[in-house]
């Protein structure tokens, strides 16, 4: 009877684990480290990038960023340079300005576009706030409402993929290669 009610109980584990296997993968993440690459299609350059789920949005560096009137809209025009000595120069409607909170400094507005950023062979159009983060280590911080849905985070692991997305310039849509 015991020797029985054993193998029972093994066979549930066994059926349980399954069952759970097939539940991740159907709900497939990519997982990725707390540093990673990420690029801005538009622009075809890649960034360092510090995952950070304590931050709801993305932050990107940018340099010179200035609000402009195009066609009686605020645009706002910023140059991004990355570690390597690239730069790109970009004119993108204002979304909203956001008052960002920072630990033991007064809270700072930002200004706000919309851009496709790639981690990985995930890209997202989404909401970046601009500031001058040339004194941070990583000129793109990414927060919980682009890693929403799609990854895993590890934070014992850094560079574990390489953006694998590209913009046609042809459709103006990012495509995964």
């Amino acid at each position: 009877m015991m020797i029985a009610q054993i193998i029972l109980n093994k066979n549930k584990m066994i059926i349980f684990f399954i069952l759970l296997c097939i539940s991740v993968t159907a709900d497939s993440k990519q997982v990725i480290g707390w540093i990673e690459k990420g690029s801005i299609l538009e622009a075809g350059i890649t960034l360092h990038a510090k995952i950070d789920t304590g931050a709801d949005t993305t932050s990107l560096s940018a340099k010179n960023y200035e609000i402009i009137n195009k066609m009686g809209e605020q645009w706002v025009r910023f140059t991004v340079n990355t570690r390597d000595g690239d730069s790109a120069i970009f004119e993108k409607k204002l979304v909203k300005h956001i008052k960002i909170k920072r630990k033991a400094h007064v809270s700072q507005k930002r200004p706000v576009v919309n851009m496709t950023i790639c981690i990985g062979d995930i890209y997202k159009n989404i909401n970046v706030n601009l500031t001058d983060r040339s004194n941070f280590k990583y000129q793109l911080l990414i927060g919980r409402h682009f890693l929403k849905g799609s990854f895993i985070i590890d934070p014992s692991v850094q560079y574990t993929v390489e953006p694998q997305c590209k913009f046609v310039e042809d459709t103006g849509q990012p495509k995964n290669e």
